[in-house]
């Protein structure tokens, strides 16, 4: 039979967040309070980078390095006269 009051332990997460002393910490640990409002600001600016990286422009400009970057090895003409080695013959 459940009794209805606080566990002696707190066993699941949510428990342990509920029984945790908020208030206490707050009023006594000062970096806890210098995180919680400097926090929104790196948020701010990460979503700003990755709105920026991932844009229609970026992925055009990443599509086209990475195709002058492709080689394929299998069609001679298409291989870069600085890319075949003649004299590494063993």
């Amino acid at each position: 039979k459940m009794s209805g009051g606080p566990m002696v332990f707190p066993y699941t997460y949510l428990a342990k967040v509920r029984n945790f002393p908020w208030r206490a910490f707050w009023n006594e640990s000062r970096m806890f309070r210098f995180m919680t409002y400097t926090l929104p600001v790196p948020i701010f600016v990460l979503a700003k980078i990755r709105k920026a990286l991932d844009s229609e422009d970026n992925r055009r400009q990443w599509k086209e390095i990475r195709g002058r970057r492709l080689i394929n090895f299998f069609d001679p003409y298409a291989i870069p006269p600085n890319k075949i080695h003649l004299d590494d013959h063993h």
